[in-house]
C-alpha cells in the first residue's frame, strides 16, 4: 500500500502506526466520504491456512461487537496483497498518551468505568480481548472511550504485554480472567497511588491465580461502585416551607408518630443486631448491617472442634481418608478442566454465512485441531443464532465422531430458523487419556 493510491473505495492518506504483526492507516472512503483506520497484517501472519482461519475467526468475532466502547469494525478483506481489517476512525489518543495530560480522579474514574463496561459486553458474547493495554484504549476529546484490536494477542509474542496475566505469559488457558488482570493492571495505571479499598480490589483482580481474582467485570464493577468509585453529588438545600409549622402540628405528627412506631417494631422483630444508619446532611446514604459475622464463623469452628473431638480414632482416621480422596478428586477435576480447556483453545472454528431463503439459514463451518498430538473424540460443536436485537433465538448442536491431530473438516449446517446472525463454538469433546497424571489418580479411576 502506497500513501495518495488507491485501495478498494479508500484512499491511503497516511501510515498511522506499526507493529510486529500489523500496519495501521489512515484512509478515506470516496462515496460515504468517512475516515477509516486500516490494518494490514504482516505476511508472516499469512503463511498457513490455520493463521488465515484464525483471522477470519477475529473477524467474525469483530464483526459481533457493536457497543459504544468498542471500535466498530466496517470490513474484512483479502485480496493477493494481503488481509485487512476496516476500523471506523477514532479521533482521540492512546490512554498512555492520555493520561500525561494528568486527567482529574473524577474522569479517570469515569474513563475505566468505560472500559470495564466495553469488556464485560464482549464477555458476554463469548469474546476475549487478551491483548488489553493503554494502546488499545483510546479516548477522544470528550472523554468517550474506545477499545480497539480483540483476540490479536495470538498473533503477540507472550512477553510483549507487560498488562497480561501469568497464564496468558506462560501460554497457559486464558479466559474472560485473564482480561479481568489487565483490567486490574489497568486500574493500577490510572491509579498508581491507590487508597487502601481500592488497593485490595486491585489485589484481587491481578491475584496469580486466576481462581481468587474476579470471576466476572460485573462482579468487580459492583465493588468498584461500593468501595471507591461513589458519585459525588452536592445536595440541594431543603426549601423551608411558611406552612411547615401548622402542618407539623396536624397530619405531619401523626405520620411522624407513626413512623417512629414502626421503626420501633421493625428492631422488635429483627433477631439480630439493629442496623447502624449514617446520615449525611438531611438524607441517610449508608447502611450497614452490624451483624458480626467474624465472630459467627469462630463459635461454628468451634463447635465443629468440640464435634470432632468426640468422635472415636476410627471415625477421625475415616474422615481424615475421606478428605484426602476429596481433595484428589477435587484436583483431578480441576487439573482435567484446565486440559480440555487448553485443548479447546486450540481448535479453531469458523464459520460462513451461505445463504438464507425461504426461511433456510445455511452456514458452512470450518474446524481445524491445531493440537499437534492430541485426537478430540466426540466433539460437540454449539451454533446459537441471534435476532436483530442480538437476543439468542435458537441453538443447535452437531457432534463429529472425531477429529485427528492438525486435521481439518468442514460441515454445513441448514437450520429453520429467522435469524440475522450466528456464533459457533467447540461446547465439548472427548480427550485422550492424560500421560501426565499422577499415578494415585489412575488407581482412583479404577476403583
Amino acid at each position: 500500500m502506497e500513501i495518495g493510491k488507491n485501495f478498494y473505495q479508500y484512499q491511503i492518506q497516511s501510515l498511522i502506526a506499526e507493529s510486529p504483526i500489523a500496519r495501521n492507516w489512515a484512509g478515506r472512503h470516496h462515496s460515504l466520504n468517512r475516515n477509516a483506520r486500516i490494518k494490514q497484517m504482516k505476511t508472516h501472519l499469512l503463511q498457513t491456512e490455520a493463521q488465515k482461519l484464525q483471522l477470519r475467526t477475529l473477524a467474525t468475532q469483530g464483526a459481533a461487537l457493536q457497543h459504544s466502547h468498542i471500535q466498530l469494525l466496517y470490513d474484512y478483506l483479502e485480496n493477493s496483497q494481503g488481509i485487512f481489517f476496516v476500523y471506523e476512525h477514532i479521533d482521540g489518543v492512546t490512554l498512555d498518551k492520555f493520561i500525561q495530560k494528568n486527567p482529574t480522579e473524577q474522569i479517570r474514574k469515569e474513563i475505566f468505568i468505560q472500559i470495564l463496561d466495553a469488556l464485560a459486553y464482549s464477555h458476554r458474547k463469548g469474546i476475549y480481548h487478551l491483548n488489553l493495554d493503554p494502546q488499545n484504549i483510546i479516548i477522544n476529546s470528550k472523554n468517550q472511550v474506545y477499545v480497539t484490536d480483540f483476540g490479536f494477542s495470538v498473533f503477540s509474542e507472550p512477553n510483549a504485554n507487560a498488562f497480561a496475566s501469568p497464564e496468558y505469559l506462560q501460554q497457559g488457558y486464558t479466559d474472560a480472567r485473564s482480561d479481568i488482570f489487565s483490567l486490574g493492571k489497568t486500574l493500577n495505571y490510572l491509579f498508581p497511588n491507590p487508597p487502601q479499598n481500592l488497593q485490595k480490589i486491585i489485589a484481587k483482580a491481578c491475584d496469580a491465580d486466576s481462581y481468587k481474582r474476579y470471576q466476572t467485570c460485573e462482579s468487580m464493577k459492583a465493588d468498584l461502585l461500593s468501595e471507591f468509585f461513589m458519585i459525588s453529588h452536592q445536595e440541594k438545600p431543603v426549601q423551608k416551607n411558611k406552612y411547615m409549622p401548622f402542618v407539623f402540628g396536624g397530619a405531619g405528627l401523626v405520620a411522624t408518630i407513626a413512623f417512629i412506631l414502626l421503626i420501633k417494631g421493625l428492631l422488635a422483630s429483627n433477631d439480630k443486631k439493629p442496623k447502624e444508619v449514617s446520615f449525611k446532611g438531611n438524607s441517610p446514604v449508608v447502611i450497614k448491617d452490624t451483624v458480626d459475622y467474624t465472630k459467627k464463623a469462630e463459635l461454628k469452628e468451634e463447635e465443629e472442634k468440640q464435634d470432632d473431638e468426640k468422635k472415636t480414632p476410627e471415625e477421625k482416621k475415616k474422615d481424615s481418608l475421606d478428605k484426602i480422596k476429596k481433595d484428589k478428586k477435587e484436583a483431578r477435576e480441576k487439573r482435567e478442566k484446565e486440559r480440555k480447556e487448553q485443548a479447546f483453545k486450540k481448535v479453531i472454528v469458523d464459520g460462513q454465512f451461505v445463504s438464507n431463503q425461504l426461511g433456510d439459514y445455511k452456514i458452512n463451518v470450518e474446524i481445524f485441531n491445531s493440537n499437534k498430538d492430541m485426537e478430540l473424540q466426540n466433539v460437540v460443536l454449539l451454533v446459537s443464532y441471534y435476532n436483530g436485537a442480538g437476543d439468542v433465538v435458537e441453538k443447535e448442536e452437531k457432534t463429529l465422531p472425531k477429529l485427528g491431530a492438525n486435521e481439518a473438516t468442514s460441515v454445513e449446517i441448514t437450520k429453520k430458523v429467522n435469524a440475522t446472525r450466528f456464533t459457533c463454538k467447540i461446547k465439548d469433546a472427548t480427550l485422550p487419556p492424560d500421560p501426565n497424571a499422577p499415578k494415585d489418580d489412575e488407581e482412583e479411576e479404577e476403583k
